[in-house]
């Protein structure tokens, strides 16, 4: 442990700027290990998220190619979403693979998870392997108009050192899984 230990912030008081059905802001008025106050907004947690590596029988990976309005960018991701509330993990990834893709995994695991954007919110994405996968029909929600297409892991890596892939939890899953996609 260093000598000068990290040490933790105190909340002294909490209010919310903003509640909307996708997103809930807050502003603490925090106390900083040095003593002095200062505010801190952050989106509060709701429920974590999943990203799904679907993998084919020719070993190529399922990447999605979507348009993302803030950044105004048709960017690739991986199929993944929200964890609604009272569902597993595994159940979950499943779910978001079969409604994106169409695809269905009879076989899901664990890869590990990261935290989304730890310094505006306490959500996590988890990370899944889908293997077994079997061809249906998207169910897409409202505002996707995603186009699922497979590629080997030699063009993916290709795509992101020529900046085609800049998607962070794209970025991250691959990751973390790599150990077991190699």
């Amino acid at each position: 442990m260093p000598k000068d230990e990290i040490k933790k912030w105190k909340q002294r008081s909490t209010k919310v700027l903003l509640e909307h059905p996708r997103v809930t802001l807050i502003e603490d008025i925090v106390e900083l290990p040095d003593g002095k106050t200062t505010d801190y907004v952050y989106e509060k947690s709701g429920c974590d998220s999943v990203a799904v590596i679907a993998i084919n029988d020719k070993g190529q990976i399922l990447i999605e190619q979507e348009y993302s309005y803030p950044p105004d960018v048709i960017m690739w991701q991986l199929p993944g979403g929200g964890v609604e509330l009272g569902e597993s993990l595994e159940v979950a990834a499943k779910r978001e693979l079969k409604e994106e893709t169409g695809y269905s995994a009879k076989q899901v695991k664990y890869s590990g998870f990261f935290h989304v954007n730890n310094r505006r919110s306490a959500k996590k994405q988890h990370v899944f392997i889908a293997t077994d996968l079997a061809l249906g029909k998207q169910k897409l929600d409202l505002p996707e108009f995603i186009k699922p297409v497979w590629f080997s892991l030699a063009e993916v890596e290709q795509m992101i050192a020529g900046g085609q892939i800049t998607n962070i939890n794209l970025l991250a899953a691959l990751q973390i899984a790599r150990h077991k996609l190699l």
